[in-house]
């Protein structure tokens, strides 16, 4: 899966011409749906941009305080979330058009996604999660889906199942090295 094309990219901001936003404008040529990071970067004034950069450490500050997400965080622990922690990568996220969408399977909450469509992982390895990412990629199957829990029960998992639903589970080999999982070195 090829990655989007973000505003920032390599931590660079590349402002759009502003023939490229004509009066109006709704979205970036390229870039589909005006992304959080446009509409904080490039101030709108009605309907006229204007085009003053700003410090994309604030434009990321101010967006991620307006999510839905952090203020379900805050509601739910009574307090912000580390936004500098090394177990996510936030920015990246940012930087890459990523939201965070709501999991059916954690009582509908706000999640952040483990991966950019690349691959990378956005969860550093130590991230309690992260091993569901890696099972995913493995079997193709959301674990939450099937109720495992730990990185203990998906690898017992992966050495007695073969049918889940009476479909058989296809195990991606290389992708099986490459995670880690069953003990496997990378």
């Amino acid at each position: 899966m090829k990655r989007r094309k973000g505003l920032l990219d390599e931590e660079k901001f590349l402002p759009p011409l502003p023939e490229q936003l004509p009066r109006g404008v709704s979205s970036l040529p390229g870039y589909g749906q005006t992304s959080p990071i446009a509409q904080g970067l490039l101030g709108f004034t009605g309907r006229n941009p204007t085009y003053s950069v700003m410090d994309p450490e604030a434009v990321f500050q101010k967006w991620i305080r307006s999510t839905d997400w952090f203020k379900e965080f805050v509601n739910e622990y009574g307090e912000e979330p580390d936004l500098n922690s090394k177990d996510y990568d936030y920015r990246a996220a940012w930087r890459a058009g990523i939201i965070p969408e709501r999991d059916p399977y954690d009582k509908n909450r706000f999640h952040w996604p483990s991966s950019l469509p690349s691959g990378e992982m956005l969860k550093s390895s130590s991230h309690p999660t992260a091993w569901k990412e890696y099972f995913m990629r493995v079997t193709g199957i959301n674990p939450d889906s099937l109720n495992i829990k730990t990185s203990d029960e998906a690898n017992t998992f992966l050495k007695n199942k073969t049918q889940v639903n009476g479909k058989p589970v296809v195990i991606d080999e290389e992708e099986l090295r490459r995670s880690g999982l069953l003990g496997v070195a990378q």
